[in-house]
């Protein structure tokens, strides 16, 4: 079709919008959800999104609320925001125009310039993924990224994108923008954030690096921190409040008028800005503040879920295993017993207090496997526990014995299964309380996918509260992670 002017052209989310000229083939490209209007002639007015322009005549003058680009023979990307524009330069040269003050800069090719609020109108150089040999050390490291996610340092609307694997600096930010667009990054510590759509993330550590200060001025992250040294929390600061935890899965959501917490595992302390009050939010439970608005206490969260709040480092051992607390939120069984006759088996196991059934989760990864000593009469394994007044529910693979090898609740009910040492294994052991008996449910998978339906299941008589809960390994070495025990309303 024939343009006239003051038309309005829009694109939706996986459309390809291209606009030709009679004199020559010069043209512009507007890619996905933007929209522009044509002015008359060879000027146009991009109002949000991006446009690519191929100029290879006469000038091409593309307009936005916060600049003009000019280009007579060039090939650029254009792209319009809420509060800045930014040209990137592929071909030729162009010049950029701020409508602020007038001020121009011209862009050559592989340099790009933005024209905002708190950005310097000059050209850079694009690629600025290898870090100067004066760079401040890495503090974290991108693993996944999705959409449209950059890095920036001094303000966002000056940012280059983001590529999974990227190492990020102190006074690096993140921006994610649009609403499939997510980023991950990892700590050295294996501290995770997961910033959602439409995200900006100003800091990631404090001034002086010696600790994780997160500044989050838009959108949500959800953060999985592993057990923080003695007085340097994690913490996560809005223009509403601080979130301060020293190990934890949480969600934050900044939005304009208020900031809002929900607490997966763990608890988390909530400080609101505007008169430094406090509360504990703990599993399960959520709560917000917005200014003129009191602190209250916090509520649950509606068909939220609860998980017991577990402190890694104060497990009690019974056997020959010799356990500590590695990497983060991970235990390790290092002593594999050999010895025949001996007290093959090694549990460590958690103080609780729970009425409610229970779902109990770990990941496992063998390491080592004792000789057999026992001329095949005796196997090895691993598993999960749960010890209630009456007795305990084991839930293990036993690997390799006379009797062949299985999957067990131990003392109660077994089903053949085999599996190797490679690799790790996801193990869940589900106890649903019916009064003083319950119905236990387990399985064991490995990869991503979990496995539909439960493989072994059994009725027990427990009495009582769960007392404890944790690990068992026999005649091996493991590492157990990701362990969690959501209860059962």
């Amino acid at each position: 079709m024939i343009l006239q002017e003051g038309d309005r052209v829009a694109g939706g989310e996986n459309d390809l919008v291209q606009m030709g000229f009679p004199a020559d083939t010069s043209r512009l490209t507007l890619k996905g959800e933007g929209e522009f209007r044509f002015v008359r002639a060879r000027i146009v007015e991009l109002l949000k999104g991006e446009l690519e322009a191929v100029a290879t005549g006469e000038m091409l003058a593309v307009a936005t609320p916060h600049s003009e680009l000019r280009a007579g023979n060039a090939h650029a990307r254009l792209r319009s925001a809420a509060e800045f524009a930014r040209v990137d330069v592929l071909q030729g040269s162009a010049v950029l125009v701020r409508k602020s003050d007038g001020r121009s800069v011209r862009v050559e090719a592989s340099q790009y310039a933005v024209a905002g609020k708190g950005v310097d109108l000059v050209a850079r150089a694009i690629d600025k993924a290898a870090p100067a040999a004066d760079a401040p050390a890495a503090v974290a490291r991108l693993l996944h990224v999705q959409g449209d996610v950059y890095l920036f340092t001094q303000a966002p609307a000056d940012r280059s994108p983001a590529r999974a694997g990227t190492e990020l600096r102190k006074g690096q930010g993140i921006v994610t923008e649009g609403s499939r667009s997510l980023a991950v990054l990892e700590f050295p510590d294996r501290t995770r954030l997961e910033i959602g759509p439409d995200a900006v993330v100003r800091r990631l550590v404090s001034e002086d690096g010696s600790s994780k200060l997160v500044r989050l001025e838009a959108g949500r992250v959800t953060a999985d921190v592993t057990k923080q040294p003695a007085g340097r929390p994690m913490k996560i600061a809005t223009a509403h409040a601080e979130a301060a935890v020293l190990g934890t899965r949480f969600l934050l959501t900044s939005e304009k008028d208020a900031t809002l917490i929900q607490v997966e595992e763990g608890a988390v302390q909530f400080t609101a800005v505007q008169d430094r009050k406090s509360v504990v939010v703990r599993s399960g439970y959520q709560a917000t503040a917005a200014p003129g608005r009191p602190l209250e206490e916090p509520a649950l969260v509606p068909g939220g879920v609860r998980y017991l709040e577990i402190d890694l480092e104060a497990g009690e051992s019974k056997g020959d295993g010799l356990w500590r607390v590695a990497e983060g939120r991970a235990v390790r069984q290092e002593k594999a017993s050999p010895r025949p006759g001996g007290e093959a088996a090694a549990t460590h196991l958690y103080k609780v207090d729970l009425k409610e059934g229970a779902l109990l989760e770990a990941m496992v990864e063998v390491t080592q496997v004792a000789p057999d000593t026992l001329g095949g009469r005796e196997g090895w394994g691993f598993g999960l526990a749960a010890a209630f007044d009456s007795r305990d529910v084991i839930l293990r693979s036993q690997q390799g014995a006379g009797s062949g090898s299985v999957l067990e609740f131990q003392d109660a009910k077994a089903i053949p299964f085999e599996h190797g040492q490679e690799g790790r294994y996801r193990l869940k052991l589900r106890i649903e309380r019916r009064g003083d008996t319950a119905a236990l449910l387990g399985k064991i998978w490995q990869g991503e996918r979990e496995p539909d339906g439960w493989m072994i299941q059994d009725d027990m008589e427990l009495k009582g509260p769960m007392t404890r809960v944790g690990f068992q390994s026999v005649r091996c070495a493991c590492v157990f992670s990701s362990f969690r025990v959501k209860i059962l309303n």
